[in-house]
């Protein structure tokens, strides 16, 4: 009898249907599209994408309205296997840029700045500076030429890499290179007219650019791993990065994994791409910056690119969407997304939000292969979400 009760206590416990996980929290959209957070599922998504994309290690943040996860996958440090955590720092390149012209645009709403006003009337001397203006400066319009492309800044790197660049030196290169096209007539992408923006803070209020970033937006967002690196202490440990390439030190991705850390100080971006943050820390950011808190309404707006604005073509073919001020404008299904990347030394970083959806995704990669790869890990987290495909 006891064999013949076990024997029905066990098929009746098998009748039972499977009961799956349920989600965390549930957000309806104006669209009607409902998402869901489900810790378990994204995480799973994260983990594939990783495995899909043959990455070394990755970590998400993904924040709605009702709630927030956050993961890691893979690999912190190749030599010892140690598994990438949550708690260190990504140096997340040119999303800084997005907090600088964040700075640039409170001056603006204090009267103290104008966009009008000419590169020449705040940094004196530049070459053709009378010509330039702020708003030239941060919509990568200006015509500047690229310190970091000239071949005597790059052997200077190269002979010296972890050198504390200061960023006059910075500027020098720049300065002494013919400019690129005639101010407001094209677009390209200039780390330069950011450092001269860094500047430009300087001589506005009379105090380092990593005080005003700092006291400006760091303290406000809430933030506290943050922090511009090579001006300030670390206030996180930061993850090893990797880089693919070849003998002569040119991108392979089909060579080995290779330590990129130790290849360039963080000075070498200053306030175009020397932030460090941690996964929590760039949601805050991105959130604050976008939201209704750190600038005026007009700012604001300022920020987000114009209609016919120029797109952002990554040197991998991505389309990252129209450039305004230090400020991206893509297309989703749940409402435009605004944000930035960041490219430095090995690491990947994304950060975006859609305020129409009251939701925030970033993406932190330490492992350098295709810039697009931000984007595909961004569209898994949203397919485990419920969100339609179309997802930046």
């Amino acid at each position: 009898m006891k064999a013949i009760s076990t024997l029905l206590l066990i098929a009746g416990c098998a009748s039972q249907p499977a009961q799956s996980p349920q989600p965390r929290c549930e957000q309806t959209v104006g669209n009607g599209v409902v998402l869901k957070l489900d810790d378990a599922a994204l995480q799973t998504a994260l983990d594939q994408a990783r495995h899909d994309l043959g990455l070394i290690g990755g970590a998400a943040e993904v924040r709605l309205g009702c709630g927030t996860w956050r993961g890691a996958s893979g690999t912190a440090d190749l030599a010892t296997g140690e598994p990438l955590a949550l708690d260190a720092a990504f140096r997340i390149g040119s999303i800084t840029k997005t907090v600088t012209s964040t700075v640039v645009l409170q001056l603006v709403d204090e009267g103290r700045l104008a966009l009008d006003d000419t590169l020449e009337h705040w940094y004196p001397g530049y070459p053709g500076g009378s010509a330039i203006t702020i708003r030239q400066l941060l919509s990568h319009t200006s015509g500047i030429a690229e310190y970091s492309t000239q071949s005597s800044f790059l052997q200077a790197v190269a002979a010296e890499p972890l050198r504390v660049w200061q960023p006059r030196e910075l500027i020098a290169y720049a300065a002494a290179a013919s400019p690129r096209f005639v101010p407001g007539t094209s677009f390209e992408y200039c780390n330069t007219g950011y450092v001269l923006a860094g500047l430009v803070i300087e001589a506005v209020t009379g105090r380092s650019a990593a005080l005003e970033i700092r006291e400006r937006v760091l303290v406000p967002a809430g933030v506290t791993h943050t922090w511009l690196d090579g001006s300030e202490a670390a206030l996180a440990p930061i993850n090893h990065a990797y880089a693919h390439l070849d003998s002569t030190g040119a991108v392979d991705l089909s060579a080995p994994p290779t330590e990129v850390s130790h290849l360039a100080s963080a000075t070498v971006g200053w306030t175009a791409g020397a932030l460090a943050a941690t996964p929590d820390d760039l949601v805050g950011l991105i959130d604050a910056i976008v939201g209704p808190d750190l600038l005026s309404p007009d700012s604001l707006a300022k920020m987000k690119p114009a209609p016919g604005a120029a797109h952002l073509i990554t040197t991998d073919g991505a389309d990252f969407g129209r450039y305004g001020l230090g400020l991206i404008e893509l297309d989703s299904s749940l409402g435009p997304a605004y944000g930035h990347g960041g490219d430095f030394a090995g690491f990947l970083t994304y950060a975006i939000r859609i305020p129409a959806a009251d939701i925030s995704f970033v993406v932190l990669l330490n492992d350098h292969r295709h810039i697009v790869d931000l984007q595909r890990v961004v569209a898994a987290l949203g397919d485990a979400l419920g969100a339609p495909r179309t997802m930046p």
